[in-house]
């Protein structure tokens, strides 16, 4: 499966579930749903291309259009899959025969920074939060993308954190209490009001054990917050 950090947007490869590597024992040849793929790898119909919107054309060089148009990609009702039995040849060069405006650092932060601001909705403040220099870096006019999301009725965020990535561990977002999703469990006080150990529980979606929010460094759980005591996570009043 392919992955991304979608707090701080660095690209990596993810090992199937056990359960997914099970259920292609009989066919390993069958398609493999994928949140995020590698970018100039894909093959995409170029009708449904045009229609999605391309690339971000004010994004610079490289570096980040594979996030964004994969996040457009689910958003907006389409699907990435990966066929295992297919062939994709890739050259590297020695050396790069264009320059970054500003430094490589400065294009990923720019490009970056403009996929969360059109995609991720309040959930850019992980992004943010992970990478904070990026907020110096001038990401031009995003006008356009956004009324392209609208035009395209595309889904928010939340959605593809619940309905294509379950299994990514989001942080808690400061100024609101959230769930900590981990498939289809989620970290649940499991009823203990102090000193005793947090563990996943089958999500419920009524808030109660499951609420939390991230605040001043802390997990917090209403008066309580999250701490370490030997290998397991147990609690202690502030």
């Amino acid at each position: 499966m392919l992955s991304n950090n979608t707090t701080n947007f660095v690209f990596q490869w993810e090992y199937l579930s056990h359960a997914e590597r099970s259920a292609r024992l009989s066919d390993p040849t069958q398609v493999i749903r994928t949140p995020m793929i590698a970018g100039g790898l894909f093959s995409m119909d170029r009708q449904y291309f045009n229609k999605l919107g391309k690339y971000d054309m004010k994004m610079d060089v490289w570096g980040g259009e594979n996030l964004e148009i994969s996040f457009r990609v689910w958003q907006c009702g389409g699907s990435l899959e990966i066929v295992p039995c297919s062939r994709v040849g890739h050259v590297f060069r020695k050396r790069h025969p264009y320059t970054f405006p500003g430094g490589s650092g400065a294009v990923f932060a720019r490009n970056t920074r403009r996929a969360a601001e059109v995609w991720m909705d309040d959930y850019k403040e992980l992004y943010y939060r992970s990478q904070p220099l990026a907020k110096q870096v001038e990401y031009g006019d995003i006008s356009e993308r956004v009324a392209l999301r609208e035009k395209l009725h595309c889904k928010p965020f939340r959605w593809y954190l619940e309905h294509v990535y379950p299994e990514l561990q989001v942080p808690a977002m400061a100024g609101g209490s959230h769930v900590i999703r981990q498939g289809t469990r989620c970290l649940d006080t499991m009823g203990h009001l102090v000193d005793g150990t947090i563990g996943m529980y089958p999500c419920h979606n009524a808030g109660g054990n499951q609420e939390w929010r991230f605040e001043d460094g802390l997990l917090r759980h209403h008066g309580l917050c999250a701490a370490l005591r030997g290998a397991r996570c147990s609690w202690r009043y502030l």
